[in-house]
């Protein structure tokens, strides 16, 4: 997973220059279906491809996001923005942190490694424009309220 982290930090910029924050993040998003999906069998070394991949794909998502807000946020918005990002993430991967402890007792593995794939399937059709998607984003920058740019 850090191997891959490291991968994915040396080309986000790059990919993200090219496509775009929002692409950067449905690619990460794909990646993570084929992660999971490559988690499923228990072949160590299709065990391990599928780690680095999850890590290089944790990066993409993170910077995507990240570029995302910092470019779209007024400067004086930005830190309530950053928190309510952060509120959004940490309390509900804490909540699937413990159903997924419970439910990995009862269910198999592998089912809910499906399961995981499919819910990230629907959120890259969500994210590039699917039925009731967000407005692309502008790649010019919001003036902030005192009128400077």
């Amino acid at each position: 997973m850090g191997a891959g982290a490291l991968l994915g930090g040396a080309f986000a910029a790059s990919v993200m220059r090219r496509t775009g924050e929002r692409a950067l993040v449905a690619l990460a998003l794909v990646a993570a279906v084929v992660s999971c999906l490559l988690l499923i069998p228990s072949w160590l070394p299709v065990v391990m491809a599928a780690m680095a991949l999850l890590g290089l794909c944790i990066v993409w998502v993170n910077v995507g996001a990240l570029t995302l807000i910092q470019r779209r946020t007024p400067a004086d918005l930005l830190g309530r923005v950053d928190a309510a990002l952060t509120i959004a993430v940490t309390v509900p991967q804490t909540a699937s942190i413990a159903l997924g402890a419970a439910l990995v007792a009862v269910v198999d593995y592998r089912l809910l490694l499906a399961v995981m794939a499919a819910v990230l399937v629907i959120s890259v059709v969500y994210l590039m424009g699917g039925p009731g998607a967000v407005a692309p984003a502008r790649a010019a920058p919001v003036p902030v309220r005192d009128g400077r740019a």
